[in-house]
């Protein structure tokens, strides 16, 4: 007994076979693509938190060197208005027990207290010495506050923005 097969068995095994090489490629497409997807999004959540990071320090560094005798004050204006946007959406990219947002919250309050001192501590001198002195030294105390806020963002921060965890 002989194994024959006559061409007519072949072409019925590959009509029968090929609908489930397409369904296994299709389906190996379609993870590969769901992979892909799951990266994109982790990195443009990645990308927005850091974003969050950025324009706090851009917006802080530009709180330090403010003067209001200078024309800074329309670079500031919309340097606050990118960390006040940034402060308001991280309250959806971080979680609540992270503390992000409420640092990011006492950051907003104090950086009021700082250019509320600079932009009108000058004419309160004037006015008022002993009113400008106590404003002064809160305004101080805030940007004092302000900076140790960065610290304890970063550290706030560190389980989100570790690129090496993102990758793996």
């Amino acid at each position: 007994m002989t194994c024959s097969s006559s061409p007519k068995d072949v072409f019925d095994y590959l009509i029968a076979i090929t609908p489930i090489c397409v369904a296994v490629f299709v389906a190996l497409i379609a993870f590969w693509q769901s992979r892909i997807n799951s990266n994109k999004l982790r990195l443009d959540i990645y990308n927005r938190r850091f974003n969050v990071y950025s324009k706090t320090l851009d917006f802080y560094q530009v709180l330090l060197s403010y003067d209001p005798n200078v024309v800074s004050k329309e670079l500031l204006n919309t340097l606050q208005k990118d960390f006040i946007k940034a402060f308001r959406e991280s309250r959806f990219l971080f979680d609540e027990k992270s503390g992000v947002y409420d640092i990011l919250d006492q950051m907003h309050t104090k950086s009021f207290q700082i250019i509320g001192c600079k932009d009108h501590g000058g004419k309160l001198a004037d006015i008022d010495p002993q009113e400008f002195e106590k404003m002064h030294k809160q305004s101080m105390e805030a940007l004092k506050c302000f900076t140790e806020s960065i610290s304890k963002l970063e550290k706030a921060m560190a389980r989100y923005l570790n690129f090496h965890e993102l990758t793996e």
